[in-house]
């Protein structure tokens, strides 16, 4: 069991990290899209025809601010809503052409913030922190239910 210096440790990279990707920043990449927007743009681009409450759960976020975000989406014209072929009474979300245009440059300056970051670390010293990355990523989040 870790103990709270070392638990502080990972605390201190986690609110750096964040300040390193500008999450704390109103607006992703100077855009006038916000952060939670960015992200579900991303998992509709991720997604072929998501439903809304599809995002609530793999995103974890509220019901009724998903809502919300997804009829700011809908105004700004970078998605639309069709109706689901299966059931009438649901609805798939797609993006525009706009959309998908947004999305692949917020894809492009995601990559290019994580370059910038570690950009002056050795080739190893990368290969390093995407390996501590991968593995961190593994024990967290990919592991099966026994």
């Amino acid at each position: 069991m870790l103990n709270n210096k070392e638990i502080d440790i990972i605390r201190k990279f986690n609110r750096q990290y964040v300040i390193a990707l500008g999450v704390l920043n109103k607006k992703i990449f100077k855009t006038d899209l916000s952060w939670p927007e960015g992200r579900i743009l991303e998992k509709i681009a991720e997604e072929d025809e998501i439903t809304p409450i599809q995002i609530v759960h793999k995103l974890k976020i509220d019901k009724g601010y998903t809502s919300r975000v997804i009829s700011q989406l809908e105004k700004k014209r970078l998605i639309e809503k069709i109706p689901d072929s299966k059931d009438r009474r649901s609805i798939k979300l797609v993006l525009t052409d706009k959309g998908c245009e947004a999305y692949k440059s917020i894809d492009i300056r995601s990559n290019d913030q994580i370059n910038n970051l570690i950009e002056n670390l050795s080739d190893n010293q990368q290969i390093e922190f995407y390996e501590s990355i991968r593995h961190a990523n593994q024990l967290l989040f990919e592991r099966k239910e026994k």
